[in-house]
């Protein structure tokens, strides 16, 4: 038997018949589980199902890990604030409250959450204007919303003097070293600038359109934080299989900002614009520093991104 916040069994394995128990506990109300399927991030598995549970779906997910189990505490959090703030744009957690599961020796935690039933797009090639200004209003919406719960506000910026350089790859320590100064230099300016609850994470894997509109999700690194991060993180807005990124025509990226200002209660600022593509730079260096610490084997693919936009530092068309 189940109860809420633990499991009875003590144990962190992830047995099928201990994911069958989960879904069944949290599926409570939508009928018993008929079939889990596992679903595949863009760089591999990532401990995320879908139920089929009576004539319903909803999304089960895994955290492993005292980092993990962080951030699935902040997510569900996360959808509850936002759910009761009567932001549409995110799924509903379930049940509709903040409610998990977790492993008796405290090393898996479990949450669920609506599933959304996307209609066909063509993604990052295909993206057509109006969905880009979308993006920037759904964003607009989100940082419009605040929420001053301890949860997550602690800027990432922070994170940055803790780079490890020695765990670079010596071809890369060049453009990082370079890469990191540009945004030191200018962490200052950086913190002076605006902050709202942010969702740490926009690209397009996490967006699902929806024939109500767009849905963020995958809200596991969202606190409270520079409202820019969050735009510069669409500039390179898609990861591939082999661990790539694609980066934003500076025609799409104008659109989502454009689309931004026009949803803004408060718009970006011109200093805001004019430190756009130093946040970006900053964003890419902490992806790089996760991928670091995690042991991932796309460093190489992470630090092109950060030679890139290192060359486009001085781009105007990132902050029109």
């Amino acid at each position: 038997m189940l109860v809420q916040g633990r499991l009875a069994e003590a144990t962190a394995s992830v047995a099928d018949e201990v994911i069958w128990q989960v879904a069944e506990e949290f599926g409570e109300t939508l009928g018993r589980p008929k079939q889990i399927t596992p679903l595949a991030g863009p760089w591999g598995p990532n401990g995320v199902f879908q139920v089929a549970a009576g004539h319903s779906l909803f999304v089960l997910k895994r955290w492993q890990g005292a980092d993990r189990i962080r951030r699935g505490t902040a997510e569900t959090t996360q959808l509850v604030y936002l759910r009761q703030a009567g932001f549409t744009a995110a799924p509903a957690p379930l049940p509709y409250g903040a409610t998990w599961w977790r492993s008796t020796d405290g090393a898996t935690l479990w949450t669920a959450q609506e599933h959304i039933d996307a209609v066909p797009h063509r993604g990052h090639g295909g993206m057509r204007r109006h969905l880009a200004a979308q993006i920037g209003g759904v964003l607009a919406d989100l940082h419009s919303r605040i929420d001053d719960r301890p949860v997550g506000n602690v800027s990432r910026l922070d994170e940055l003097a803790d780079l490890d350089f020695t765990r670079i790859p010596e071809p890369f320590n060049e453009v990082v070293a370079s890469a990191l100064s540009v945004v030191l230099a200018r962490r200052d300016e950086l913190s002076a600038l605006p902050q709202s609850r942010v969702h740490g994470d926009v690209n397009l894997d996490n967006m699902i359109l929806r024939r109500d509109g767009l849905v963020l999700i995958d809200w596991e690194f969202t606190r409270r934080d520079l409202r820019i991060l969050d735009l510069a993180t669409l500039v390179a807005p898609r990861r591939t299989p082999s661990g790539g990124f694609l980066t934003a025509t500076p025609a799409m990226f104008g659109e989502i900002l454009r689309g931004y200002q026009l949803a803004a209660k408060t718009p970006l600022s011109r200093r805001e614009r004019e430190l756009l593509p130093t946040a970006a730079l900053a964003h890419y260096l902490l992806v790089l520093r996760d991928t670091l610490r995690l042991g991932s084997p796309h460093v190489a693919q992470v630090v092109t991104v950060v030679r890139t936009l290192l060359l486009r530092e001085s781009d105007e068309s990132l902050r029109r």
